[in-house]
């Protein structure tokens, strides 16, 4: 039932919610199938980087257990999305 309710905030675009329930599910068993569903998540929110580290573990530890269409999604937006690069600038 908790998983069924952070797909149906995700899909109801309640993203805090979804975010949550997903961590929350990851916290207690951490399954590849969760790291793409927080991966969706990160993506609604406009989070690139996170999205783009999601997937990279997602196929990374789902293996050959992924669905065809899935595998497709996930390695479109992985060619696709610009490789999260990250600048820090120190000052003191």
């Amino acid at each position: 039932p908790l998983f069924s309710r952070g797909v149906e905030a995700l899909l109801g675009q309640r993203l805090d919610e979804a975010l949550t329930t997903f961590e929350d599910l990851y916290r207690q068993a951490p399954r590849p199938t969760l790291l793409y569903y927080l991966g969706k998540v990160a993506q609604a929110q406009q989070r690139h980087m996170a999205a783009f580290d999601l997937y990279r573990r997602f196929l990374r530890g789902a293996g050959e257990d992924i669905d065809a269409d899935t595998r497709l999604e996930v390695q479109h937006y992985l060619t696709s999305a610009q490789s999260p690069d990250c600048e820090v600038t120190v000052a003191g």
